[in-house]
């Protein structure tokens, strides 16, 4: 069976090339590890929204069973 996001892989590299170099930014494990929680807490939270409405979607017959 098929689950969420298994596709999405967003490695600290991945993510240091969101950056121009010109920036001079470089990410550090430490600035990596608040990264990585806030983007979890971010997402776990509207995540837990876009379910609940396809939830109501679905009871709504909008989606098809």
């Amino acid at each position: 069976m098929r689950k969420m996001f298994e596709s999405f892989n967003l490695d600290r590299e991945n993510f240091q090339s969101y950056f121009d170099e010109e920036d001079g930014v470089y990410v550090t494990d430490e600035l990596w590890e608040h990264v990585i929680d806030d983007v979890e807490g971010m997402v776990s939270n509207y995540l837990d929204e876009i379910l609940n409405n396809i939830v109501l979607d679905i009871k709504e017959g909008i989606y098809g069973a």
